[in-house]
């Protein structure tokens, strides 16, 4: 076995034991979403703005359930609710997206 395959499966076996199900985009899948207040990334993962909050969530999507790179700037729905990508990173298959979310 290749060392690509056996990386592919072992992610496969992480998202398979660690991830949940949703709705991305339309579309059922299994991600992990890190929406964790109490760790400190950066100064910018929740800023206010007079009464207006921008909550940054992370989401962890495998490049193969999410083919099309997601684009800084547009909307992406995360379970019905609209946030705008700030960051998308590939690290070894899987996408990291930074989404922000406005909460007033």
């Amino acid at each position: 076995m290749s060392f690509t395959n056996q990386a592919v499966k072992d992610l496969a076996a992480f998202f398979n034991a660690f991830a949940d199900t949703h709705n991305v985009n339309g579309t059922d899948m299994l991600c992990i979403v890190d929406t964790d207040q109490n760790k400190i990334r950066s100064a910018q993962d929740s800023e206010q703005y007079d009464g207006i909050f921008l909550t940054l969530t992370r989401l962890y999507v495998k490049k193969t359930d999410l083919p099309k790179r997601p684009v800084y700037g547009k909307v992406f729905r995360l379970d019905e609710k609209p946030y705008t990508v700030v960051d998308c990173a590939d690290e070894a298959g899987v996408w990291v997206i930074t989404l922000g979310l406005n909460d007033g």
